[in-house]
Protein backbone atom coordinates (compact mmCIF):
# COMPACT_ATOMS: atom_id res chain seq x y z
CA UNK A 1 0.00 0.00 0.00
CA UNK A 2 0.86 3.69 -0.87
CA UNK A 3 2.68 5.62 1.90
CA UNK A 4 -0.11 8.16 0.86
CA UNK A 5 -3.03 6.28 1.95
CA UNK A 6 -1.10 5.92 5.51
CA UNK A 7 -0.12 9.86 5.85
CA UNK A 8 -1.76 11.17 8.86
CA UNK A 9 -3.48 15.05 7.85
CA UNK A 10 -6.37 15.71 5.22
CA UNK A 11 -6.96 17.35 2.42
CA UNK A 12 -7.14 20.37 3.93
CA UNK A 13 -3.75 20.14 5.69
CA UNK A 14 -1.79 19.76 2.32
CA UNK A 15 -3.13 23.28 1.15
CA UNK A 16 -1.34 24.31 4.60
CA UNK A 17 2.01 22.26 3.69
CA UNK A 18 3.39 22.91 0.54
CA UNK A 19 5.64 20.08 0.66
CA UNK A 20 3.27 17.78 0.78
CA UNK A 21 1.21 19.19 -1.73
CA UNK A 22 4.48 18.99 -4.02
CA UNK A 23 4.81 15.13 -2.70
CA UNK A 24 0.99 14.14 -3.84
CA UNK A 25 1.92 16.01 -6.50
CA UNK A 26 4.34 13.57 -7.88
CA UNK A 27 2.99 10.83 -6.47
CA UNK A 28 -0.24 11.27 -8.88
CA UNK A 29 2.19 11.68 -11.52
CA UNK A 30 3.57 8.62 -10.96
CA UNK A 31 0.86 6.39 -10.70
CA UNK A 32 -0.59 8.39 -13.78
CA UNK A 33 2.27 7.28 -16.09
CA UNK A 34 2.30 3.93 -14.57
CA UNK A 35 -1.30 3.89 -15.24
CA UNK A 36 -1.07 5.35 -18.72
CA UNK A 37 1.81 2.36 -19.31
CA UNK A 38 -0.11 -0.21 -18.31
CA UNK A 39 -3.09 0.95 -20.28
CA UNK A 40 -0.63 1.56 -23.20
CA UNK A 41 0.81 -2.49 -22.59
CA UNK A 42 -2.71 -3.31 -22.42
CA UNK A 43 -3.41 -2.72 -26.25
CA UNK A 44 0.32 -3.52 -27.48
CA UNK A 45 -0.42 -7.11 -25.67
CA UNK A 46 -3.93 -7.47 -27.33
CA UNK A 47 -2.55 -5.91 -30.60
CA UNK A 48 0.44 -8.50 -30.26
CA UNK A 49 -2.11 -11.42 -29.17
CA UNK A 50 -4.38 -10.74 -32.27
CA UNK A 51 -0.98 -11.04 -34.86
CA UNK A 52 -0.07 -14.44 -32.74
CA UNK A 53 -3.48 -15.80 -33.51
CA UNK A 54 -3.67 -14.89 -36.83
CA UNK A 55 -0.16 -16.50 -37.07
CA UNK A 56 -0.76 -19.55 -35.63
CA UNK A 57 -3.94 -19.93 -37.71
CA UNK A 58 -1.73 -19.27 -40.92
CA UNK A 59 0.28 -21.78 -39.74
CA UNK A 60 -2.68 -24.57 -39.53
CA UNK A 61 -4.04 -23.38 -42.61
CA UNK A 62 -0.01 -24.42 -44.03
CA UNK A 63 0.03 -27.44 -42.15
CA UNK A 64 -3.15 -28.04 -43.84
CA UNK A 65 -1.80 -27.45 -47.31
CA UNK A 66 1.25 -29.58 -46.29
CA UNK A 67 -0.86 -32.04 -45.21
CA UNK A 68 -2.94 -32.16 -48.17
CA UNK A 69 0.48 -32.25 -50.80
CA UNK A 70 1.38 -35.33 -48.41
CA UNK A 71 -1.78 -36.94 -48.95
CA UNK A 72 -1.48 -36.10 -52.54
CA UNK A 73 1.69 -37.12 -53.09
CA UNK A 74 1.02 -40.46 -51.25
CA UNK A 75 -1.62 -41.20 -53.43
CA UNK A 76 0.62 -40.81 -56.46
CA UNK A 77 3.54 -43.06 -54.58
CA UNK A 78 0.80 -45.57 -53.88
CA UNK A 79 -0.48 -45.56 -57.45
CA UNK A 80 3.31 -45.75 -59.13
CA UNK A 81 3.84 -49.08 -56.95
CA UNK A 82 0.75 -50.54 -57.80
CA UNK A 83 1.64 -49.70 -61.96
CA UNK A 84 4.86 -50.99 -60.93
CA UNK A 85 3.79 -54.68 -59.14
CA UNK A 86 1.30 -54.84 -61.90
CA UNK A 87 4.02 -54.92 -64.85
CA UNK A 88 6.61 -56.97 -62.89
CA UNK A 89 4.12 -59.61 -61.50
CA UNK A 90 4.55 -61.75 -64.70
CA UNK A 91 7.96 -61.12 -64.72
CA UNK A 92 9.45 -64.00 -62.78
CA UNK A 93 7.93 -66.72 -65.40
CA UNK A 94 8.33 -64.62 -68.65
CA UNK A 95 12.22 -64.80 -67.38
CA UNK A 96 11.55 -68.71 -66.63
CA UNK A 97 10.46 -68.95 -70.24
CA UNK A 98 13.46 -67.12 -71.80
CA UNK A 99 15.61 -69.32 -69.76
CA UNK A 100 13.65 -72.54 -71.42
CA UNK A 101 13.68 -71.46 -74.45
CA UNK A 102 17.79 -70.26 -74.37
CA UNK A 103 18.15 -73.50 -72.45
CA UNK A 104 16.17 -75.75 -75.67
CA UNK A 105 18.19 -74.11 -78.58
CA UNK A 106 21.17 -74.60 -76.27
CA UNK A 107 20.60 -78.37 -76.14
CA UNK A 108 19.43 -78.03 -80.17
CA UNK A 109 22.84 -76.36 -80.71
CA UNK A 110 24.35 -78.86 -78.96
CA UNK A 111 22.60 -81.69 -80.96
CA UNK A 112 23.30 -80.25 -84.20
CA UNK A 113 26.62 -80.06 -83.38
CA UNK A 114 27.13 -83.23 -82.44
CA UNK A 115 25.30 -84.59 -85.89
CA UNK A 116 27.37 -82.67 -87.96
CA UNK A 117 30.47 -84.49 -85.72
CA UNK A 118 28.76 -87.74 -86.38
CA UNK A 119 28.38 -87.08 -90.22
CA UNK A 120 32.13 -85.96 -90.86
CA UNK A 121 33.21 -89.21 -89.16
CA UNK A 122 31.17 -91.05 -91.30
CA UNK A 123 32.44 -89.38 -93.88
CA UNK A 124 36.09 -89.72 -92.98
CA UNK A 125 35.55 -93.75 -92.55
CA UNK A 126 34.21 -93.77 -95.74
CA UNK A 127 37.06 -92.30 -97.76
CA UNK A 128 39.64 -93.59 -96.78
CA UNK A 129 41.27 -95.15 -93.23
CA UNK A 130 41.70 -92.26 -92.05
CA UNK A 131 45.42 -92.02 -90.76
CA UNK A 132 46.30 -88.93 -92.47
CA UNK A 133 43.61 -86.80 -92.19
CA UNK A 134 43.36 -85.20 -87.97
CA UNK A 135 46.76 -85.09 -87.07
CA UNK A 136 47.78 -82.18 -88.21
CA UNK A 137 51.53 -82.80 -88.48
CA UNK A 138 53.49 -82.79 -92.04
CA UNK A 139 50.85 -82.71 -94.28
CA UNK A 140 48.54 -79.64 -95.09
CA UNK A 141 44.66 -79.91 -95.65
CA UNK A 142 43.36 -79.85 -99.42
CA UNK A 143 41.29 -77.01 -98.32
CA UNK A 144 44.81 -74.92 -98.16
CA UNK A 145 43.99 -73.62 -94.92
CA UNK A 146 45.85 -75.63 -92.60
CA UNK A 147 43.24 -75.71 -89.56
CA UNK A 148 41.69 -78.86 -88.72
CA UNK A 149 37.41 -78.44 -88.86
CA UNK A 150 36.65 -80.78 -85.98
CA UNK A 151 37.88 -83.50 -87.43
CA UNK A 152 40.17 -83.94 -84.44
CA UNK A 153 39.01 -86.84 -82.09
CA UNK A 154 39.68 -86.62 -78.03
CA UNK A 155 41.32 -89.60 -76.78
CA UNK A 156 39.55 -91.86 -75.23
CA UNK A 157 36.11 -90.58 -77.08
CA UNK A 158 33.81 -92.91 -78.76
CA UNK A 159 32.99 -93.37 -82.35
CA UNK A 160 30.07 -90.59 -83.04
CA UNK A 161 30.07 -88.94 -79.54
CA UNK A 162 30.54 -85.05 -79.41
CA UNK A 163 33.59 -83.86 -78.14
CA UNK A 164 34.17 -80.44 -76.63
CA UNK A 165 35.80 -79.12 -79.59
CA UNK A 166 33.05 -80.23 -81.31
CA UNK A 167 30.27 -78.57 -79.29
CA UNK A 168 29.09 -74.99 -80.53
CA UNK A 169 29.19 -72.28 -77.92
CA UNK A 170 26.23 -69.60 -78.26
CA UNK A 171 27.22 -66.16 -76.75
CA UNK A 172 24.86 -63.83 -74.96
CA UNK A 173 24.21 -62.11 -78.35
CA UNK A 174 23.50 -64.76 -80.09
CA UNK A 175 21.20 -65.88 -76.82
CA UNK A 176 19.48 -62.69 -77.26
CA UNK A 177 18.94 -63.22 -81.10
CA UNK A 178 17.67 -66.55 -80.88
CA UNK A 179 14.64 -65.36 -77.86
CA UNK A 180 14.02 -62.70 -80.69
CA UNK A 181 13.28 -65.17 -83.06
Amino acid sequence: MSWIWLADGSVADADRNPAMNEALRIEWAKTRALGLRNTEEWESKKVHGAETRADLLNDARQCEGHDAYATRQARILRSLALDFELKWVGMAALIAAGRAEVAAVEAEAVAEAAAEAADKGDEDGEEGDGADEGDGEGKDSEEGDGADEGDDKDEGSEEGQPTESSLVVVGHDEQQQLAAT
